[in-house]
C-alpha cells in the first residue's frame, strides 16, 4: 500500500474513533441529567409480572404528586432518597392487596444501563442514577422508566421537558432513530462493557 494509501486510512480510523468518543462523552452528559426508575419483578411468572406493573403504576402515581416540575435531577433524587421509606409502604400495601408476602427493597443507586428504546424517544447506554425496587427475589424481567426529566407519563409536558434539561445536540441523540446513530449506541455499549469490566479488575 503506498503511503497516501496509508495516511487516508488512518486519517479515516482516527476520524471515526474522534466522532465515537466524542458521541460517547454527549451520551454521558445526558446519564448525568437523567434520574431512572428500576423496578425488579420476584420472577417472570404472569403473576409476579403483573404484580410488578401494579406497584410500578402506584410509583409512577406518587412520583407525579411529589414530582411536579423540579428544575434539576439533584431536586429529584433528593425527594425519592428522602421518601424511600414511603415508597417502600406504597409498595408493600399492593402487594398486600394482591394476595403475596413478597419483602420490598429500595434504594438510590447507579446502575449500568443498556441502550433502551421507548416509544417516541431512546436513551444512550450507560450508568445511570436511578430509584431502584427489588420485589422479592429479583429475578424476573425488569420495567425501567424515566423519573426526571419524567418523560415516561405526563406526554403533553414531554417537548418542554426535554427542551428544559437538555441542550439541541442531546436532544438529537435522545430523539434521532435514524440508523446512523445505531453502529454509534453498539460502541457506546462496548465502551461501558470495556470500562466496567476494568473496574471490577481493579476493584
Amino acid at each position: 500500500m503506498k503511503a497516501i494509501e496509508k495516511s487516508i486510512v488512518v486519517g479515516v480510523i482516527f476520524s471515526i474513533l474522534y466522532n465515537a468518543v466524542d458521541f460517547s462523552v454527549s451520551c454521558e452528559n445526558i446519564n448525568s441529567k437523567v434520574f431512572r426508575l428500576h423496578i425488579l419483578a420476584n420472577s417472570d411468572s404472569v403473576q409476579d409480572q403483573n404484580l410488578k406493573i401494579r406497584i410500578k403504576n402506584k410509583i409512577q402515581q406518587f412520583s407525579q404528586n411529589v414530582l411536579n416540575d423540579y428544575n434539576s435531577k439533584e431536586e429529584a433524587e433528593s425527594i425519592f432518597f428522602k421518601n424511600l421509606s414511603n415508597i417502600e409502604e406504597i409498595a408493600k400495601k399492593e402487594i398486600k392487596n394482591c394476595g403475596y408476602n413478597y419483602p420490598i427493597c429500595s434504594k438510590v443507586a447507579n446502575s449500568y444501563f443498556s441502550t433502551r428504546n421507548y416509544e417516541d424517544f431512546i436513551l444512550p447506554a450507560g450508568n445511570y442514577d436511578a430509584l431502584e425496587i427489588k420485589i422479592g427475589s429479583g429475578e424476573g424481567k425488569n420495567w425501567w422508566c424515566i423519573l426526571f426529566p419524567m418523560l415516561c407519563v405526563g406526554t403533553a409536558k414531554k417537548i418542554k421537558r426535554l427542551n428544559k434539561t437538555f441542550c439541541k445536540n442531546e436532544r438529537d441523540i435522545i430523539c434521532n432513530k435514524r440508523k446512523k446513530y445505531i453502529i454509534r449506541f453498539k460502541f457506546v455499549e462496548m465502551y461501558h462493557t470495556l470500562r466496567n469490566w476494568v473496574n471490577r479488575k481493579l476493584i
